[in-house]
């Protein structure tokens, strides 16, 4: 590969004397110590490629300094500035990862309409926020549609994450995850478990299109793209990721329950995890409530409810969703199949003796 050929950056220096105190700090300096790869003319240097820690600079002589800032990992951690400011090496001894701690779970009431508008994210997806507060930061979850069918623009990723859970709600989905052998289909009713830091990938929507309810936590965390792995990989069903296990449910081998006054089918997604539940529930009656966990999320399926406190009084209808907060005791009644996602995954919430 020629000079011309290869990918490179080109820092601007505004005369010869500026070219040459530059070029000597950068091959010299013995943090960054580039290589020299291409240099011309011999007997007067006015175009030097140099190379190094995964950047190709090409040094020239223009009318005005670059200014430019790059950060390099895995050495000594440092802060380097060039003669003359035209370049920032911000050093770093570990490897680029951005870490986000979860914050404490923010007990609040939610509501959010099924009218709310959607925004477009990764990979051509529409997004609609179902807790526009974020508890405070722990969680998000989104009503994501995929209009059209067909191959979806993604790749091999992975979430740097608590807990994340995928409900596919309307549609079918073929997906493909690490150790978990072949692509699958994903259909309506079904949900999976993504364990942090499982390598996955979104193939194929179906031709009627997909919407997914998508849960998880914290907030604000990181999606990282394999650019190694090919998926599938292999089989091994047994393996954990950290302390979680993957998980397909698949609604239509599940059975339904009794509970008490509630019929539910619970998808096992607490069992895999320890951290986050997920159920159907459908409700036919007046349930007095109370819970003290971390989160009571419930996204109304099909039919309605209501529900009353003393701190509010709101009717959800398809589509409608709500964060209820802890130790607040609340009527609920109507006719629906409601989808419950809840922190920790074992919360007993209704039927409760009301204070």
């Amino acid at each position: 590969m020629t000079e011309n050929e290869q990918p490179h950056t080109v820092v601007a220096c505004k005369d010869k004397a500026t070219f040459d105190q530059l070029f000597d700090w950068i091959t010299g300096h013995s943090q960054l110590s580039f290589r020299v790869k291409v240099i011309y003319p011999a007997d007067y240097p006015t175009t030097a490629l140099v190379v190094g820690h995964g950047l190709a600079l090409k040094l020239v002589i223009e009318k005005s300094n670059t200014n430019l800032s790059f950060e390099l990992f895995g050495i000594e951690d440092a802060v380097l500035t060039s003669p003359f400011d035209i370049i920032t090496f911000t050093l770093n001894s570990k490897p680029y990862h951005p870490i986000f701690t979860p914050p404490p779970t923010k007990s609040e009431y939610v509501f959010t309409k099924a009218s709310d508008e959607a925004t477009a994210g990764r990979a051509g997806m529409m997004y609609r926020d179902l807790i526009p507060s974020r508890l405070g930061g722990a969680v998000i979850a989104s009503h994501i549609t995929i209009p059209n069918g067909g191959p979806v623009p993604d790749y091999t990723h992975y979430h740097d994450i608590r807990f994340q859970l995928i409900y596919c709600y309307k549609g079918s989905v073929e997906l493909v995850y690490e150790d978990q052998g072949e692509p699958f289909i994903m259909q309506a009713g079904d949900c999976v478990l993504q364990p942090p830091l499982i390598r996955h990938q979104v193939l194929n929507v179906g031709n009627e299109g997909l919407q997914v309810i998508e849960v998880g936590g914290p907030a604000c965390h990181a999606t990282f793209g394999d650019l190694e792995m090919n998926l599938p990989n292999g089989f091994n069903p047994s393996r954990t990721f950290g302390t979680q296990r993957f998980t397909h449910h698949q609604d239509a081998r599940a059975p339904w329950c009794d509970a008490g006054g509630v019929v539910v089918k619970d998808s096992g997604l607490y069992e895999a995890s320890k951290v986050v539940g997920l159920r159907k529930l459908k409700i036919n009656s007046k349930l007095f409530c109370n819970h003290n966990g971390e989160m009571l999320f419930l996204y109304v399926l099909d039919g309605f409810i209501e529900i009353q406190s003393k701190e509010f009084d709101q009717k959800l209808h398809v589509d409608d969703c709500c964060a209820i907060p802890r130790n607040t005791d609340f009527v609920l009644e109507g006719s629906a199949y409601l989808l419950e996602v809840t922190l920790p995954g074992n919360l007993d919430w209704f039927n409760k003796q009301l204070q």
